[in-house]
């Protein structure tokens, strides 16, 4: 089990493109006048901020945030990121949500990587993101299965110091998020993620050079694997 945490970690720093995932967990709103704010970070220092709100019955409203600390050294992250969003929400019988959120953002990043060969990359991109989540309470905690698709277009994208040609990528990614409660207390909840955001490019072909496509796919394309850890806020009072 060590080995196997130890290994996803190496991966989560080593799957490097200017692209950068949200963690993307479904809000666990289920009634009009619920909020929540979650804060997580991630094995790369990316710190995450996440707040939802419930305005009208079945309606929630979304925003969240992302910024990479500069810790030194030969890999490092710098990134800043927002979205905003709206959606909806159902409660199917006592124990299951159902949820599913659409928005947009904009990104810019700035990244060192001294793994496997890695170089400088830097990079804009704005995104539309559409979500669907589906989520079962059980006794001591809640598990929470997100999908979600963004449409972002790159631009501004460099590789080493040399441009690379913009492009449009659709990025997929699948997140399964576990909450539970921090002690006897009924507002606050540790919440654990894992995931996988990947790309609908294809890898490159090596037996047929094609700089283009492989800075591309370097800068954009490459999966990352999504591990976080953070705590939620949740009031059980609700706000009028």
């Amino acid at each position: 089990m060590k080995n196997t945490l130890l290994a996803l970690t190496f991966i989560s720093l080593t799957g490097c493109t200017v692209y950068v995932p949200m963690q993307s967990s479904m809000p666990l709103l289920e009634r009009q006048g619920q909020l929540e704010v979650a804060a997580s970070m991630n094995p790369s220092v990316l710190v995450e901020t996440v707040g939802a709100y419930s305005p009208l019955p079945h309606v929630v409203v979304t925003g969240a945030g992302k910024v990479g600390l500069n810790t030194g050294g030969g890999h490092y992250i710098r990134n800043r990121q927002g979205e905003l969003g709206m959606g909806g929400y159902w409660n199917i019988g006592e124990n299951w949500l159902l949820n599913a959120t659409a928005g947009g953002g904009y990104a810019t990043t700035n990244r060192q990587d001294s793994f496997l060969g890695g170089g400088h990359m830097q990079g804009q991109y704005s995104k539309l993101f559409g979500q669907i989540g589906a989520a079962c309470e059980l006794p001591f905690s809640t598990y929470s299965l997100t999908y979600r698709v963004d449409h972002a277009s790159f631009s501004k994208l460099m590789s080493s110091g040399q441009p690379v040609s913009n492009i449009d990528n659709y990025r997929h990614q699948l997140v399964l998020n576990n909450r539970r409660r921090l002690g006897q207390n009924e507002s606050w909840y540790l919440q654990s993620s894992i995931g996988l955001s990947s790309s609908n490019l294809d890898s490159p072909d090596y037996s047929n050079q094609n700089e283009t496509l492989d800075d591309q796919w370097s800068t954009t394309g490459i999966p990352a694997v999504i591990l976080s850890i953070g705590v939620v806020w949740q009031p059980q009072w609700p706000l009028q």
